[in-house]
C-alpha cells in the first residue's frame, strides 16, 4: 500500500482513521495523423492533445509538421465544436429532467455501405491495430465523426493513427460502444472482496488489498473519463461518470471508507473547468460524506497539492455555503438523479 494515504472510516457521523500503510505505419512524421486540412483551417490556440488528464509523454500535443497536416489538437477542436453545437429549434436551457434520452443526430445518413468497410485505428507506440466499423463509431464520438469524413485523408484511406493513446483504454471505449457497458471487458479493474475470518491480520491484509483495488479502479475510471472528453463522446463520459458514482457509494456505504485522495483531487482540478459535472460530484461528495477537518489533517500535502487544494477548498466553501442557505437536507450523490453529473 505504498504511496496510498490511510483510509478513512466514519462511524455515527464522525470519521475515524484506520492506518494502513506491428502493423506498418504509413509514411510521414511518426506522431502526426496523415490528414490533409485546407490551409485556412490551420491556426494557433487549439486544444492540446491530453487524452488522459495530463498523463502521457506529450501533454502539450504533437508538433505541427508543415502546411496542410492535421494534428490531434486540430481534430479535437473541430470535434469539440461539433459536440457542443445546438441543433436548430432546440433549446439549450431546457430542463435535463424533462429531456428524453439523448439521440445522436447525424448530418449524413447511414447506409449499408457504412458498415461494409472497417476503419483501421492504429493505437499506441506498439501500433496495436483495431478494426472499427465507421458507421458505428461516428454515432458515439464527434472526434471520429470528423476523422471519418471523406474530406480528410483518414476518411478516404480508412486509417487513423493514435500513437500517443493507450490501446487498453481505447479497447474499453470500444467495449462500451458495442455492449453499452465498460464492465463487459476484462481490462477493467475489479474491486476485490473481503472474506471475514478469525485471523485479524489476514482480514486487515484483505482490507488493504480491497482499498488498493478500489483506488486503482478510481484512477482507471478517471483515465476513461478524460479519454471520453478527448474523443468528444458524451455517452461514454456519462457512462463512466455513473461508474464513478457507483464505486463511491460502494466504498463509502459498504466499506465505511472515503475513497478520494490527493492524487485524484489534483488530477481532477488540473483537467476540468470550474463548473464541470465531475467537480460538482466531488464537491457534493465531500460536503455530504467527508469530515473535512480530519481529511485535511491526515493528508500530507506538497506544494503542488497546496496550490491545487486552495482552489478546491475555495469551491468547497462556496458550495457548502450555497447548500446551507438552501436549507435542504443533504443528499448523497448516488441518491440523486442519474443525470445529475452528466455532461
Amino acid at each position: 500500500m505504498s504511496g496510498i494515504p490511510p483510509p478513512h472510516r466514519h462511524h455515527h457521523g464522525v470519521n475515524n482513521s484506520q492506518a494502513s500503510n506491428n502493423a506498418r505505419l504509413p509514411p510521414g512524421p511518426p506522431h502526426i495523423m496523415q490528414n490533409q486540412l485546407p490551409h485556412q483551417l490551420l491556426g494557433n490556440g487549439l486544444a492540446p492533445h491530453v487524452p488522459y488528464g495530463g498523463y502521457g509523454s506529450h501533454p502539450a500535443g504533437p508538433p505541427r509538421y508543415g502546411p496542410g497536416l492535421i494534428t490531434y489538437a486540430q481534430m479535437q477542436a473541430q470535434a469539440h465544436a461539433a459536440m457542443h453545437r445546438t441543433p436548430s429549434g432546440a433549446s439549450s436551457s431546457a430542463s435535463s429532467s424533462a429531456k428524453e434520452p439523448e439521440r445522436k443526430i447525424l448530418t449524413t445518413k447511414l447506409s449499408m455501405s457504412s458498415f461494409l468497410t472497417p476503419m483501421r485505428v492504429i493505437v499506441g507506440a506498439d501500433a496495436t491495430v483495431f478494426l472499427v466499423q465507421k458507421g458505428i463509431i461516428v454515432t458515439a464520438s464527434d472526434f471520429f465523426k470528423v476523422a471519418c469524413n471523406d474530406r480528410w485523408e483518414s476518411g478516404q484511406t480508412n486509417e487513423i493513427i493514435l500513437k500517443e493513446d493507450d490501446p487498453v483504454i481505447f479497447g474499453i471505449f470500444l467495449t462500451w460502444l458495442l455492449t453499452s457497458s465498460i464492465d463487459n471487458t476484462s481490462d477493467m479493474i475489479s474491486v476485490k472482496t473481503v472474506s471475514h475470518t478469525s485471523d485479524s491480520s489476514e482480514e486487515l491484509e484483505q482490507d488493504e488489498n480491497r482499498l488498493d483495488s478500489a483506488t486503482s479502479r478510481y484512477r482507471q475510471l478517471l483515465t476513461c473519463y478524460f479519454y471520453g472528453n478527448f474523443l468528444q463522446s458524451k455517452g461514454f463520459q456519462n457512462h463512466v461518470m455513473d461508474s464513478i458514482v457507483s464505486l463511491s457509494r460502494v466504498v463509502y456505504v459498504t466499506d465505511d471508507l472515503v475513497g478520494m485522495w490527493e492524487d485524484e483531487i489534483i488530477r481532477i482540478w488540473k483537467n476540468t473547468p470550474k463548473n464541470s459535472p465531475l467537480r460538482k460530484f466531488v464537491l457534493d461528495y465531500f460536503i455530504c460524506c467527508v469530515d473535512i477537518y480530519e481529511w485535511v489533517t491526515e493528508h500530507p500535502r506538497d506544494n503542488e497539492m497546496h496550490d491545487i487544494c486552495l482552489g478546491f477548498f475555495e469551491e468547497l466553501v462556496e458550495s457548502s455555503i450555497s447548500a446551507a442557505r438552501k436549507g435542504k437536507r443533504l443528499v448523497e450523490p448516488w441518491n440523486k438523479s442519474s443525470g445529475e453529473y452528466h455532461v
